[in-house]
């Protein structure tokens, strides 16, 4: 089976710099992670959504940084029961 990697990128109007300096966001942190959906889950469903279309179907393997993940694990679950 042939493989191949691809980095996913947010959109510009999305973007981390885009929000805080253009639109005053405040940095991210535990209790205010805006930028967990935009920076992460919608380039990667889009980029899903975009591979399906194409192929019918998509293998994805989505790796993180482990002290990374640690850190923000609280605020991800708190956006994720937010959507709930």
């Amino acid at each position: 089976m042939e493989t191949t990697n691809q980095i996913v990128y947010d959109i510009t109007e999305d973007s981390l710099w885009v929000n805080m300096i253009g639109r005053g966001y405040p940095a991210p942190n535990n209790a205010f992670c805006w930028c967990t959906e935009r920076l992460k889950i919608k380039p990667t469903s889009r980029f899903i959504t975009e591979q399906v279309d194409e192929f019918g179907e998509a293998i994805i393997l989505i790796g993180t940084l482990e002290s990374f993940y640690l850190s923000w694990s609280v605020c991800f679950c708190a956006l994720l029961f937010l959507q709930m």
